[in-house]
């Protein structure tokens, strides 16, 4: 008997580390969506930069 009882504090002990990893988990998963948004982001208004560029330096050709 009193195996049982050690086994549900072992399993009820394990069940809150596992919570908590899920929880760390998913706050690392947001947070480095986030960091790509923001790469994501700064390459989109690179490119844009450079395509305004262009545009403008051909309109002094033409």
């Amino acid at each position: 008997m009193k195996k049982g009882k050690e086994t549900r504090s072992f399993n009820a002990g394990l069940s809150v580390n596992l919570s908590e990893i899920l929880d760390k988990s998913v706050e690392q998963y947001f947070c480095l969506k986030k960091q790509f948004l923001c790469i994501e982001n700064q390459k989109a208004e690179r490119s844009q930069s450079q395509l305004d560029r262009l545009c403008s330096a051909f309109h002094l050709i033409k």
